[in-house]
């Protein structure tokens, strides 16, 4: 019996001692990473070229590795690198520091339009002497301010941020309109109004930064600011429902402008209940439907 169970145990341990060893010699569980590049520049695009990647086993066996996952971070002094599962983070030897960005735009930009991240050069100063664009760059998307002289547009990359001096073109001109057709006891909806910049050169840009009131006043008769309604978060008066011909004012940070609603009467107006209904019984207003109709033809369902 106990020669038996010897055996037994013997098979056991050599299956698992098999296991251990295919795990060992041929399953990867960390990263080797080894630079190549003697000089790294800050903010400069790193590649697979700057780098030699091997996965290694639990007893050492290394592969080569060509095609990897590598981000720069902290301007290059790390690279965080991925093969499959496995990931690693190492700091980059032999980085050149920035000592100064400088930051310019090709072009203007309009004012109430994004700017153009394409039409921005941003350029770095290094200690050694050296000058090089930085490729890594993003600006936010926001709208060009309104301003006096030229727009100043930050800049912003993995190495610092800089600012651009941007010639502004500003719009000679606003117009709004609502969108679609406006029907008498239709719901306003600010979402269809449509408020347009024009510029000098011709263009024009729809904005969405913009708040919609019945009046280009507060009670105290001054100008609304849509900085401060935005700031305050305060309600503005307008109309739910259509019920009249009515104008009102669409105020943004480029100016107010007013426009008109004519809405349209209808010929008649129909409910319908899609149920059966007994006496006694409670309504369910979820099954009410009313519909206008013009010229015999369903028109809106409100």
């Amino acid at each position: 019996m106990n020669q038996k169970r010897c055996i037994i145990f013997g098979a056991i341990a050599s299956v698992l001692l098999i296991i251990l060893l295919w795990f060992g010699f041929t399953v990867p569980v960390r990263l080797s990473v080894k630079q190549v590049t003697d000089t790294v520049y800050a903010g400069d695009k790193l590649s697979t070229k700057d780098f030699i990647v091997k996965t290694r086993t639990l007893f050492g066996i290394g592969h080569h590795y060509d095609r990897y996952s590598i981000v720069a971070d902290d301007g290059n002094f790390y690279v965080n690198i991925s093969v499959d599962n496995l990931q690693t983070r190492k700091r980059v030897n032999n980085v050149v520091k920035a000592t100064e960005l400088i930051a310019t735009y090709d072009g203007s930009a309009y004012v109430g339009q994004p700017a153009d991240i394409n039409k921005v050069t941003l350029t770095a100063k290094y200690e050694d002497g050296t000058a090089k664009n930085v490729e890594n760059k993003w600006i936010y998307p926001e709208p060009v301010s309104n301003s006096k002289d030229k727009y100043k547009l930050n800049v912003d990359s993995p190495i610092g941020n800089a600012y651009a001096d941007v010639d502004i073109v500003k719009p000679d001109s606003m117009n709004a309109s609502y969108g679609t057709r406006a029907v008498i006891g239709d719901k306003f909806k600010q979402s269809r109004v449509v408020v347009k910049l024009h510029y000098p050169d011709n263009t024009e840009y729809q904005i969405h930064d913009f708040v919609i009131s019945d009046s280009k006043t507060d009670s105290s008769g001054v100008d609304i600011s849509y900085r401060d309604v935005k700031k305050s978060a305060k309600s503005l008066s307008y109309p739910s429902y259509f019920s009249k011909d009515v104008t009102l004012f669409a105020i943004s940070p480029y100016g107010a402008v007013s426009f008109e609603i004519h809405p349209e009467e209808m010929d008649a107006i129909v409910g319908h209940y899609a149920d059966t209904v007994y006496v006694g019984d409670k309504l369910d207003k979820n099954k009410v439907s009313v519909t206008m109709t013009k010229d015999g033809k369903k028109n809106e369902q409100i």
